[in-house]
């Protein structure tokens, strides 16, 4: 006679605040380096070219486009792929630490070549190392609190990790205003980018060690193993790998919930992308000030909207853990749709700037109750692989947000006029709710706290 026994594994147990915090702790640095590059010094290093004549000035926002581009491109493709390397990695330190210290080491090589590339070659080799060892931050990162936090508290670690990104957003600001605004110093710059990196990943190494596997088994080979053996009974290492990529496409077309959250981030990423990346331009245009204001007032905007966003993100993830994740994506999306596109009634900066500051609330809203959504629907073990395909529609997103430099470049010259930038804030309104009414198609589910792995043993008969 055979019968099943349950063998569960240990779940992690409910954090402390303490713990939450240092387990994001990465995601500042990791904003950090996001927000100062793009439009930051990516506009630093353009306007240096168009100023020593190697790249035209009226297609200026279009170069930004384009590099912002590429660089999403490697991001894309980089993240599913350290992803699934991560999930399958057994090392003394985990699956997720190898990648995020090899990332954070390498970023200042990274970022000095871009910083001082002569010319638009070097400045996309310094953009395509840069976006790869970012990844390898990123990608184990976003597995690495589901790994380690239950779905009951998915919210609240998800407002933290927002908490923490805004504090990078913060300090990009202050670092803009301070480096790249009239004292031009871009070396510095990255030498507190780079440092603050590997502070942050090495003191979460230290205070918070990955677990212990969640889903343990007492059988001696696996689904996937066992499908090699069958299949492919002599593959090699490629061979197998190719195969394991394969059966997780398979699965991923299966996971339709997971499916319209990409649509969400998609369209969230078009939205988010054309507010952030063409603020100095619009600042210079719309608003007259010279380049080195410019800058200076992005900086101070960011701050005055972070600081307003901090105040909501964690009570938003507590809620959402008690009424649902949908309901406050669909508020966010509204509040940020129609301040939005209340922008283009105005050239005031003060208005603006009050206006962007409830996008900015609609945004963070976005993205700590959105990966806390993510994060509930995704299999659990294949988190890292889940979550780098997400990247895929950030990527994709953000793309589609950045080639918006074109329209304004087009429509602007075109009009003899700024309305471009109008163009692109009502495009910008039009996805955010496009992301809002996505996000009802999901089918928002509960994650066990703890798995079950079935053991086959046999039973003396009775």
């Amino acid at each position: 006679m055979i019968r099943q026994r349950a063998v569960v594994s240990s779940g992690p147990s409910e954090r402390s605040i303490w713990f939450l915090v240092l387990l994001s702790l990465p995601a500042l640095s990791l904003a950090l380096a996001y927000a100062i590059n793009k439009p930051a010094l990516y506009h630093f290093v353009l306007s240096d070219l168009v100023d020593h004549g190697k790249l035209d000035e009226s297609r200026l926002n279009t170069a930004l486009g384009l590099v912002g581009i590429f660089g999403l491109s490697i991001s894309g493709i980089a993240q599913p792929i350290i992803g699934i390397l991560s999930d399958h990695t057994r090392s003394r330190v985990g699956r997720r630490y190898p990648y995020m210290l090899t990332g954070a080491i390498g970023l200042i090589v990274a970022l000095s070549v871009m910083v001082n590339a002569p010319n638009i070659l070097v400045l996309l080799v310094g953009v395509l190392l840069l976006q790869s060892l970012l990844s390898m931050i990123q990608s184990p990162l976003n597995a690495l609190l589901p790994d380690q936090v239950e779905s009951g508290q998915m919210g609240l670690a998800a407002g933290f990790k927002t908490v923490m990104e805004l504090v990078g957003i913060v300090v990009a600001g202050g670092l803009t205003w301070a480096f790249l605004g009239n004292h031009q110093m871009p070396n510095a710059a990255i030498l507190v980018i780079s440092g603050l990196t590997i502070i942050s990943v090495v003191i979460t190494f230290w205070r918070a060690p990955e677990p212990a596997a969640r889903v343990k088994s007492n059988q001696p080979i696996t689904a996937t193993r066992r499908f090699m053996r069958m299949y492919y009974p002599s593959a090699d290492w490629l061979t197998s790998q190719r195969v394991i990529v394969v059966l997780n496409l398979r699965r991923l077309a299966r996971q339709t919930s997971f499916l319209w959250w990409l649509v969400h981030r998609f369209s969230f990423f078009i939205s988010f992308n054309i507010l952030g990346s063409f603020a100095l331009t619009y600042l210079e245009d719309v608003i007259g000030l010279s380049e080195q204001e410019a800058r200076e007032t992005q900086g101070r905007i960011v701050i005055m909207i972070a600081f307003a966003v901090m105040l909501v993100t964690i009570p938003a993830g507590m809620i959402s853990d008690r009424i649902g994740r949908r309901r406050m994506l669909m508020v966010a999306g509204m509040m940020a749709a129609i301040s939005t596109v209340t922008i283009t009634l105005t050239t005031s900066l003060n208005v603006a700037s009050f206006l962007l500051m409830f996008t900015g609330v609609g945004s963070a809203i976005f993205f700590s109750v959105g990966w806390a959504l993510v994060t509930a629907i995704v299999p659990q073990r294949q988190t890292a692989f889940y979550l780098g395909i997400t990247n895929i529609a950030t990527s994709m997103g953000s793309s589609v947000g950045l080639s918006s430099g074109f329209i304004v470049d087009e429509v602007n010259r075109r009009t003899d006029s700024t309305n471009g930038y109008n163009v692109i804030l009502i495009i910008a309104a039009g996805c955010f709710l496009l992301s809002a009414l996505a996000i009802q198609q999901i089918r928002e589910k509960r994650l066990p706290n703890s798995a079950l792995a079935v053991e086959m043993t046999p039973a003396a008969s009775d």
